[in-house]
C-alpha cells in the first residue's frame, strides 16, 4: 500500500482503462496489418508457384508431342523402307524394257484395229 497516494478516482480508473483499450486496439491493429502484409506476400509466392506449374505443364505437353510426331516420323520412314523393297522387288519381277514393247505392240494392235473398224463402216 501506498500511504502518501490516496485512491484512484472512478474517473481516473476510466480514463487508465481507456487508455489501456486504446493501446490494446492499435495492437490488434498492427498485428492485423502485419497479417495482412504476410497474406499478399505469401500470395503473391503462390501466384509464381501456380504460373511455373503452368510452365512445367506446358513443356512437358511440347515433349510428348515431340514425342509423337518423332513416332510417326519413324513409322513414316519404315513405310518407306518397305515400298522401296517391294518396288525393287516389283522391277525384278517386271522387266520395263519388256512393258514398253508390249504397250507399243498393244497400241500398234489398237491403231490397226481401229483402221480396220473404220473401213467397215
Amino acid at each position: 500500500m501506498n500511504f502518501f497516494r490516496s485512491e484512484p478516482t472512478v474517473k481516473e480508473q476510466q480514463r487508465q482503462n481507456d487508455r489501456e483499450l486504446r493501446k490494446a486496439g492499435r495492437d490488434l491493429d498492427r498485428d492485423k496489418a502485419a497479417l495482412e502484409r504476410e497474406e499478399k506476400k505469401l500470395l503473391v509466392q503462390l501466384r509464381a508457384q501456380k504460373n511455373r506449374i503452368y510452365s512445367a505443364n506446358s513443356k512437358i505437353a511440347s515433349v510428348q508431342i515431340h514425342n509423337k510426331a518423332m513416332g510417326a516420323n519413324i513409322a513414316i520412314a519404315a513405310a518407306m523402307g518397305t515400298t522401296t523393297k517391294t518396288m525393287g522387288n516389283m522391277n525384278k519381277v517386271m522387266n520395263p524394257h519388256q512393258i514398253a514393247k508390249d504397250m507399243e505392240a498393244f497400241k500398234q494392235a489398237s491403231t490397226k484395229m481401229d483402221m480396220t473398224d473404220e473401213m467397215s463402216k
